[in-house]
């Protein structure tokens, strides 16, 4: 179950002029959807589509996708900025981790949302079940807009299958030194086929989507105390050096420094809830 008050780690709106004051790029290591509502304003550091008409519009980027934002020169854009902890499994899957998706906003769509933004806006900083409730409900409308915008759903429904299957393959079998050929056979198809297929669903190869989840059981672990040794011999990693290497490639940060920013802001996050 994901919580809407503990789930929403970041939320601010109005005028930004990244152009003159660029956020510069970094992971963030959170769900980040950001509402460009006026003006030319894109994210930086990752390949994006050309803006050529600045229509309203949301880009949705994955947590391990480095990238900041940036404006032309002198311009102000209206933006509305929301950053999860979490999102549903249903579109966790889906979202390239090296390329933020853009939807373009229609009037309808508008419409349904800015009711939404501004009963946010205005219970941003009640802590009660109900306007936990409601950051939920906005969080999945998100959601299902993102869905009806990925066009990989055009793939024949056995290809995602098979996709989603060699996920859970990984997934269950992370302490096993899995491999991308033992995937592979593991849903009936050659391992090229299974790189294909990968691409075709917009997605990293499997090797990246292996790394992503090991990093992501990495995590895990360090929060619930294991040791780097531990961490490194569960994930097959020859030392754990080479795996504080893998870490901080994929993080940005090693092991040890990771996990003291995330128990600073964990103790933070529970400050700020007993006032």
């Amino acid at each position: 179950m994901i919580s809407g008050h503990k789930n929403l780690r970041y939320f601010t709106f109005g005028e930004r002029r990244y152009g003159s004051q660029p956020i510069f790029g970094k992971k963030r290591n959170m769900w980040e959807f950001e509402f460009i509502l006026e003006g030319y304003a894109h994210p930086s550091g990752v390949q994006t589509p050309v803006i050529a008409d600045p229509l309203p519009r949301l880009y949705i980027s994955h947590p391990h996708s480095e990238h900041g934002w940036t404006d032309d020169q002198d311009s102000t854009s209206e933006v509305v900025v929301l950053h999860f902890y979490e999102v549903p499994e249903e579109l966790k899957d889906r979202i390239e981790p090296t390329k933020p998706l853009l939807i373009e906003l229609d009037q309808p769509t508008l419409d349904r949302f800015s009711p939404m933004l501004q009963s946010l806006r205005e219970q941003a900083n009640n802590a009660d079940a109900l306007s936990s409730l409601n950051m939920l409900s906005i969080l999945i409308e998100l959601c299902k807009l993102a869905l009806n915008n990925i066009s990989r759903f055009t793939l024949p429904s056995d290809s995602l299958d098979k996709v989603s299957r060699t996920l859970h393959w990984f997934e269950e079998n992370l302490g096993r030194s899995p491999s991308v050929e033992d995937a592979a056979r593991s849903v009936g198809v050659s391992t090229a086929h299974l790189r294909r297929l990968f691409a075709e669903a917009n997605r990293p190869s499997p090797k990246s989507e292996l790394v992503r989840l090991q990093i992501e059981a990495a995590q895990r672990g360090l929060l619930e105390g294991w040791t780097q040794k531990a961490i490194a011999a569960f994930l097959g990693y020859s030392e754990p050096s080479t795996f504080a290497r893998a870490f901080r490639d994929a993080c940005g940060q090693p092991p040890g420094s990771w996990l003291k920013q995330r128990q600073r802001e964990i103790i933070t996050s529970k400050t700020s809830k007993a006032k």
